[in-house]
C-alpha cells in the first residue's frame, strides 16, 4: 500500500541518462565486504589542467598539509576562486580499470584500525577514509560504468539491502553497505574508544557522514540522487539521519524504525522526501505504528514529501525492495532550497542547507531519549537540550535575506553564488531590522567546505556570521 503526500512547491526532476541496463556485484559472499578503488585524473571540462591538478591535490590533502596545497593553488597563476569553483562542479574524472580490492575479513584488524584513527571524541564530524575506505563501507557499480556520467546511489545502513532482496537493482544506480563489523557486528562497535550506534551516536553518525563524502573520491556521484535506508535499529537510524543531516540525501527509507522526534523538529525534513515502511509483524508493533504516525504528522504539517509503504508480516521483504525501487527512481533533492529552517535541540548538530547555528543562547537542562532493544532494555540513550534553538533563512532575491531565530547566539549563512553574488553587499532583514554584510569570498574558504561536505551542490567561497 502506497500513499503519497506532496508539498506544495516541491520540485522533482527527470533522474538523468541510465548507464547500463545491468549492475555488476563486487559483493564478497555473506560479508559484503569488497570494494573498487579508482585513478583520478584532472577534472574535465576545464581550460587549465594544471589548476585542476592544484584543486584536487588541495582538496585530497591530509590535514596536516592542506595549508601547503592550498598556498600552490592561491600561487597558481590566474588563480581565482570562481575557476577553483568552476573546478570542483565540474568534478573529477575517473578510471573505473581498476578491480576489487580484496575483502576485509579480519575483526581484531578492523577493531585495530578504528584504535588508531585520529578520532576526535564527541564531535560529529567527517573523516578522510583515504585507501582503507573499505573498512567502512563496500559498494557496486552499474555494468560498463565508464566514470563519465554521475550514478545515483543507495546507500544501505544494514539489513534493508534494497535490490537483494527479490527485485532487480535500478539499473545504473551504485548500491553501497556499511561495513557489517561497523554496523554492530562481533568487533566493530567503538570508534576510538566511543561505542558505535547509527542513532544520536556520534561515532556512527560520523562514520555515515564519512562515507558519503567518501563516495566523491570513488565515482561520479550523483549527490542529488543519494538515498540511504534501514531495517529496525537501521531504521531507527534512517529517521535519525533524516531529521539531522536533512541536506545530506534525496531521501530517506526506514523500514519498521523508530525515533522520538519533537515537534518543532519537523521542519528540519521539508526539502526531504520520505518513504516510511512499516509492516504489521508483533516483534516491531511500536516501530510500525511510529512510522504510520510519523507520516500522519509530517502530512499535517504540510511540507514535506512523505509515502507510507505497508505490507503484511516483516517489511523486509522483496515487496518494499520493488516499491522502494520505483520509488528512489523518480526523486531528487532540491540542493539550495531558497528558504529553509533548522530546529536545533541536539548539542552535536548545528544546522542544514546553507544555515548553521554556531552557538545556541540558553541550551537549558539535559533531557534524555531511550531507544529499547526488543528485549526491553535500554539499547540506546539520546541526550537533548531541553530549550530548542532555531533559525530560518529566506533567499528574498537581489542579495536580500530574512532571517528568523530563537533562542540563538550566533549563527552563520553560507553563500553559493548559485544563489547570491557573493562579491557585493547582503542585506539581512530580521524583523524591521535592516543589517548589511559584506561577504569575503576565498579560495581557502571554499575548498575547506568542499574537504567537509564532498558535495559538488554545497560550493560556499563566502560566508556571513550574524549575532543578535
Amino acid at each position: 500500500m502506497l500513499k503519497r503526500t506532496a508539498c506544495p512547491g516541491s520540485r522533482e526532476r527527470s533522474p538523468g541518462p541510465r548507464v547500463a541496463p545491468a549492475v555488476r556485484r563486487f559483493f564478497h559472499a555473506g560479508a559484503a565486504l569488497a570494494g573498487l578503488a579508482f585513478l583520478v585524473s584532472p577534472a574535465h571540462g576545464q581550460d587549465d589542467p594544471d589548476l585542476a591538478r592544484l584543486v584536487w591535490a588541495a582538496a585530497d590533502a591530509p590535514e596536516k598539509d592542506f595549508r601547503r596545497s592550498l598556498g600552490a593553488v592561491e600561487r597558481h597563476p590566474g588563480a581565482t576562486w570562481r575557476k577553483v569553483h568552476d573546478v570542483l562542479a565540474a568534478g573529477r574524472t575517473y578510471d573505473p580499470a581498476v578491480g576489487p580490492e580484496p575483502p576485509v575479513l579480519d575483526p581484531a584488524r578492523h577493531s585495530a584500525h578504528f584504535e588508531d584513527f585520529p578520532w576526535e571524541k564527541g564531535k560529529v564530524r567527517v573523516y578522510d577514509l583515504g585507501a582503507d575506505y573499505a573498512y567502512w563501507y563496500s559498494f557496486t557499480l552499474p555494468e560498463g560504468y565508464d566514470g563519465k556520467s554521475r550514478v545515483p546511489v543507495y546507500l544501505d545502513l544494514s539489513w534493508l539491502s534494497l535490490g537483494r532482496m527479490g527485485a532487480e537493482p535500478l539499473p545504473g544506480w551504485t548500491y553501497a553497505t556499511v561495513h557489517p563489523l561497523l554496523a554492530g557486528g562481533e568487533a566493530g562497535t567503538r570508534l576510538g574508544g566511543e561505542r558505535i550506534t547509527f542513532t544520536g551516536g556520534v561515532a556512527g553518525q560520523s562514520s555515515v557522514l564519512s562515507i558519503v563524502a567518501d563516495f566523491e573520491k570513488r565515482f561520479f556521484v550523483d549527490r542529488d540522487r543519494t538515498f540511504v535506508g534501514g531495517y529496525s535499529r537501521f531504521g531507527n537510524s534512517a529517521w535519525y539521519l533524516g531529521f539531522h543531516w536533512p541536506d545530506r540525501w534525496a531521501g530517506i527509507v526506514p523500514g519498521s524504525g523508530f525515533y522520538q522526534v519533537r515537534q518543532s523538529s519537523l521542519g528540519n525534513v521539508e526539502h526531504l522526501h520520505v518513504l516510511a515502511a512499516r509492516g504489521t509483524d508483533a516483534q516491531h508493533e511500536g516501530a510500525n505504528r511510529y512510522s504510520a504516525d510519523m507520516a500522519r504528522l509530517l502530512r499535517e504539517k504540510g511540507c514535506t514529501l512523505v509515502t507510507e509503504f505497508q505490507c503484511e508480516g516483516s517489511c523486509m521483504n522483496a515487496e518494499l525492495d520493488r516499491a522502494a525501487r520505483d520509488w528512489m527512481k523518480d526523486r531528487v533533492r532540491e540542493p539550495l532550497p531558497r528558504k529553509v529552517s533548522y530546529s536545533l535541540y541536539d548539542p552535536h548538530h548545528s544546522g542544514a542547507y546553507w544555515i548553521e547555528i554556531v552557538r545556541v543562547l540558553d541550551p537549558g537542562p539535559t533531557q534524555t531519549i531511550v531507544i529499547q532493544a526488543a528485549d526491553g532494555k535500554a539499547a540506546e540513550r539520546i541526550r537533548y537540550n531541553d530549550r530548542p534553538a532555531r533559525a530560518a533563512a529566506e533567499d528574498l532575491g537581489e542579495n536580500r535575506i530574512r532571517l528568523e531565530l530563537e533562542n540563538v547566539a550566533e549563527v552563520r549563512l553560507l553563500l553559493s553564488p548559485a544563489r547570491f553574488d557573493v562579491e557585493k553587499t547582503i542585506v539581512l532583514w530580521i524583523g524591521d531590522e535592516r543589517i548589511e554584510r559584506t561577504p569575503r569570498p576565498s579560495i581557502e574558504t571554499l575548498l575547506a567546505n568542499f574537504r567537509r561536505d564532498r558535495d559538488d551542490r554545497r560550493l560556499f567561497p563566502a560566508e556571513i556570521r550574524y549575532r543578535p
